[in-house]
């Protein structure tokens, strides 16, 4: 059984720290007290450098020190996208970012690119609860949208602009694509964006070769003790002399001769010999 006190300091933190982070928010939202400025491309944010500072060591650098930010204290990030720059901020001020924001006149970003993106400028500034953040939303994301065309711009996304030292990323879109292969490469009309990207975006082809053969490999282990053959068609059994090797001639059931396919399709549907 839980301790009263335990339960009881909780709930007093819970209560104590409600009005603060409410109060910081609502600094965010009407600029209140502000003491420097962000910009990016023509946007330009109020913001609290005690709040930025004490999430982000880029910042703490930039206005802690005699660089020319700390002087004005403005800061530009030229380098990034205003959408991005904002969720960011939005972050440090009330612990989330809303991936569905944006005011008119601003980029169309789908809600999954602007995850990846997010991941990236929070590696960027130094904002690491941020990343996990992001990876978290991107990973939910992908599970309900791994056959819409924004998954693919988010694929391209990470492979193209995330640090190549953090697979974070990496390897949630490939688990996501190797989980759902089969229906995203039978149809290339249906699933082009997809099929772009692995034309186009060589890393990402790569690993997902690399994956994809591993599970194959995988499969092979598992199941080549199998020597008998349940046909999907007509549920005959049949068997061989040996486990067939997993490149050679096709075959078809015997009985009702229905799909001729290769050793490694009939592997699926293998069974044990009893």
């Amino acid at each position: 059984m839980a301790d009263d006190s335990i339960i009881d300091k909780a709930s007093t933190m819970q209560h104590l720290e409600e009005p603060l982070l409410g109060g910081v928010e609502r600094a965010y939202t009407t600029g209140d007290y502000a003491d420097a400025i962000v910009t990016c491309k023509g946007k330009t944010w109020k913001v609290h450098r005690l709040v930025l500072c004490s999430h982000s060591e880029f910042f703490r650098k930039a206005w802690g020190g005699e660089f020319k930010e700390a002087k004005e204290r403005a800061i530009e990030l030229p380098d990034d996208e205003p959408r991005t720059v904002e969720a960011m901020l939005s972050y440090l001020y009330k612990r989330d970012y809303d991936a569905q924001s944006g005011g008119s006149g601003e980029e169309d970003i789908a809600s999954i690119v602007l995850d990846a993106r997010v991941f990236i400028i929070a590696d960027k500034y130094f904002i690491l609860k941020l990343k996990d953040l992001a990876a978290i939303k991107l990973q939910e994301r992908a599970k309900a949208e791994w056959k819409s065309p924004a998954f693919a711009n988010a694929i391209s996304e990470v492979y193209t602009a995330s640090p190549a030292e953090d697979r974070t990323l990496h390897d949630i879109v490939i688990e996501t694509v190797k989980e759902h292969a089969v229906e995203l490469f039978q149809d290339e009309e249906a699933h082009a964006s997809f099929h772009a990207v692995v034309d186009n975006v060589g890393d990402f082809a790569a690993d997902l070769l690399k994956a994809l053969g591993r599970e194959h490999s995988k499969t092979a282990k598992e199941k080549k003790k199998a020597t008998t053959y349940k046909c999907p068609y007509c549920a005959t059994k049949f068997s061989l002399d040996r486990p067939p090797p997993y490149s050679g001639s096709n075959f078809s059931c015997p009985c009702c001769r229905n799909y001729i396919n290769t050793p490694l399709w009939w592997s699926d549907y293998g069974v044990l010999d009893e």
